[in-house]
């Protein structure tokens, strides 16, 4: 499995429409929930996988002799 590694960015803007060549800023959305989607929890999701699939793995192999 190869691992895609997430960073975490940074916003450098606020999202806006252009309008007849104005900017109008747009109001953002609005989240609930209680695990908040960062490259920590991504990271920490495949390392689960990983593991989870490695113990499956070794346990397999053991089950075989």
């Amino acid at each position: 499995m190869d691992k895609i590694p997430f960073e975490a960015g940074r916003k450098i803007k606020n999202a806006y429409v252009t309008i007849d060549g104005v900017e109008y800023e747009v109001i953002p959305a609005e989240y609930e929930g209680n695990t908040p989607l960062s490259s920590y929890i991504l990271n920490l999701l495949q390392d689960n996988v990983e593991n989870e699939l490695n113990k499956r793995l070794e346990f397999e192999v053991v089950e075989e002799w």
